[in-house]
This record gives C-alpha cells, structure tokens and sequence, in this order.
C-alpha cells in the first residue's frame, strides 16, 4: 500500500486521527474527483467542471480503492462492512466545507459514485 493511499484511509471511517485530518482527506478526494473528472479529454478540459457522469465514474473508481484498502486494514473488526464504511464516507463528505459549494448535480454524481463502489464495479 502506498504512503499516499494510508494517508487518505488514515482520514476514513475504522482509521483514527484527528477531525482535521479526516476532513482534509475529504475535502481532497472531493476536489480530486472533480479534478480528474475534468481533465480526461480535451473537450472536458475545455469545460470549468466535470461532467456529472465522469464525476460519478471517477468517485467511484476512488471509492471503490478505498473500500478494498480499508477492508484489508479491518480484518479483524467484525463490526466493519464496505457499506457502514460507504455510509460513514458520505457523511465526512456531505459535512465537508467544500460540499456547499458543489453544484446540487454534482453532489448527486458524487453521492451515487461512491454508492456505486459499492457494487464492486464503476459503470
């Protein structure tokens, strides 16, 4: 597992740190997931924002990397399931001072992608 990838699941449900760090791993995966939503191809770079399929795409690729890397940390916690994580991620995101910022079609992408992760596979 890469530093990186610790330290975004430091910041997620069943990895303790501090509030701050938790929603700074948030508010990155927000701003990430846009980010390369937007600049995959051409016209989307053109574009100031992703759009809301992409977006959803993109969260749920991230998101479904998070649900594996998390589970593999929380083996021996019976009590943790990908959905409890899922809910739990959402929570962090939709109470993240980025989040009211976000377009309402955008926040709906993102919602849905990560509960798409949830499927195991990203449409």
């Amino acid at each position: 597992m890469t530093a990186a990838a610790l330290v975004t699941l430091a910041g997620l449900p069943g990895c303790s740190l501090d509030g701050d760090s938790e929603r700074a791993t948030v508010q990155q995966i927000l701003s990430a997931s846009a980010a390369a939503a937007a600049a995959t191809t051409p016209a989307a770079k053109a574009a100031t924002a992703a759009s809301p399929a992409r977006l959803r795409h993109t969260t749920c690729e991230q998101v479904l990397g998070l649900i594996a890397d998390a589970a593999a940390l929380n083996k021996a916690d019976s009590t943790w399931t990908p959905a409890k994580f899922v809910d739990e991620f959402i929570g962090k995101a939709q109470t993240s001072p980025q989040w009211e910022t976000r377009a309402s079609e955008d926040r709906n992408a993102y919602l849905d992608g990560a509960r798409d992760a949830l499927t195991g596979s990203c449409s």
